[in-house]
């Protein structure tokens, strides 16, 4: 998180303010882009929000079977659904010059995007600070307010058109961090994408030999978000085809690992599966422990 902080406070930053809408068919956006920089006060408020949502919260894998409540999430980018299209929307914007003005200005927008870059040493930084776009009835308390004059826009007391100053998602290199989960779940579908994995996932799931009553695993995952999400994030990185183990495979490796200790297994070597067992199933899949089930040689490394 300091790697974010250090950029939005850094004098040196250049920020451009973006508004992006959706656009015709699922996952496709266009944006418009403000016509005048952000000056120095509202950087500062932004800065200043910014290490008010992050507060000493730790953070943990979004996925992950076991994190504490109220922890900041993290997610590579490689995972997360529509963000080419939408820095292809930024681009756009700016390569058309899109400018945002009175004429075009809908309030039917998606999400504020507030991008950073600076050059240190030879290199360009860059991070994204991302929020659901909020109509008037919602303004955060600790918003920016504009108004259109002429044909730009200025900061302005009467609440005409505002930056809401909240940030949902925070964005640095390849790393993703969320901040309030319910907004960035509305502006990227990660949930939506993960159930539609999920489903398409049907049948092989009801086909794991492994577990003695996997249909009862599948339906106990379907419509909880944070199992449906880890087990989507598990089965898109799948080492292999888990229907395809043989029970006393996935028995003999797992009874390597402490972490597996409260399975249990029925006369034919199948795990018993109960609902308080659900997230150590998944970790089968999440960790690589995975790849020993589908390897003569035992490798243990976290984070698939």
């Amino acid at each position: 998180m300091e790697r974010i902080k250090n950029i939005i406070v850094d004098d040196n930053s250049n920020v451009r303010v973006y508004l992006l809408k959706k656009k015709g068919y699922k996952g496709q956006y266009e944006a418009v882009v403000f016509p005048n920089a952000l000056d120095q006060k509202i950087k500062e408020t932004y800065a200043t929000n910014y290490e008010h949502f992050c507060g000493e919260r730790k953070i943990a894998e979004y996925d992950s079977v076991h994190s504490e409540k109220g922890t900041i999430k993290k997610i590579p980018l490689t995972d997360l659904p529509y963000w080419n299209n939408m820095i292809a929307a930024l681009s756009t914007a700016d390569q058309n010059g899109t400018v945002l003005n009175k004429e075009n200005f809908t309030d039917n927008y998606a999400a504020i995007v507030l991008a950073y870059e600076r050059v240190k040493d030879d290199h360009v930084e860059k991070t994204y600070l991302i929020a659901q776009y909020r109509k008037v009835e919602s303004w955060y308390k600790r918003s920016v307010k504009f108004g259109f004059v002429a044909n730009t826009i200025k900061q302005k007391d009467e609440e005409i058109f505002v930056l809401n100053g909240c940030i949902d998602t925070a964005i640095v290199a390849e790393d993703v961090f969320v901040l309030q989960e319910t907004a960035f779940e509305k502006v990227f579908s990660y949930y939506e994408k993960s159930k539609r994995t999920v489903a398409a996932k049907k049948a092989e799931i009801e086909n794991w030999k492994f577990l003695d009553n996997p249909k009862s695993f599948y339906e106990d995952v379907v419509g909880k978000k944070g199992a449906t999400t880890k087990l989507a994030r598990a089965l898109e990185k799948a080492v292999g085809d888990f229907s395809a183990l043989e029970p006393a495979t996935v028995k003999h490796t797992l009874s390597q690992y402490d972490e597996f200790k409260g399975l249990t297994y029925d006369e034919n070597d199948c795990i018993k599966f109960t609902p308080s067992v659900r997230d150590l199933i998944i970790d089968i899949l999440r960790l690589t422990y995975a790849r020993d089930l589908f390897s003569d040689s035992l490798v243990h490394t976290k984070g698939v």
